[in-house]
């Protein structure tokens, strides 16, 4: 289930991407923290985080979804896409990368 901020952050979501989200798997235990990271440095910005017992997931343009599971996955580029990932744009996205200075997540 949903908290509150990540429920105005799907819903953000949704009204910037017309509704097209799809829903994807970020992993359980640390690897969604992870994988929010990898998928961010190759472009692809997440909406609506949650968690489901020890899974982590998250909401995906629908046009990136195969290209997020293929990161996730362990697929890996030879190089970003984007110097410096995908800019934060949400108060969600501001919380993470905060979060990741005071832990020093790599």
């Amino acid at each position: 289930m949903m908290d509150a901020i990540n429920l105005l952050d799907y819903i953000f979501g949704l009204l910037a991407r017309c509704g097209k989200l799809t829903l994807i798997s970020l992993g359980d235990g640390d690897a969604p923290i992870y994988a929010e990271r990898k998928l961010r440095q190759y472009g692809v910005r997440l909406w609506g985080r949650h968690i489901i017992g020890s899974e982590g997931f998250a909401y995906v343009r629908s046009g990136q979804a195969k290209w997020a599971n293929y990161l996730i996955r362990g697929g890996s580029p030879k190089r970003a896409w984007q110097k410096g990932g995908v800019k934060p744009k949400t108060l969600v996205d501001y919380v993470i990368r905060i979060g990741e200075g005071i832990f020093r997540i790599q």
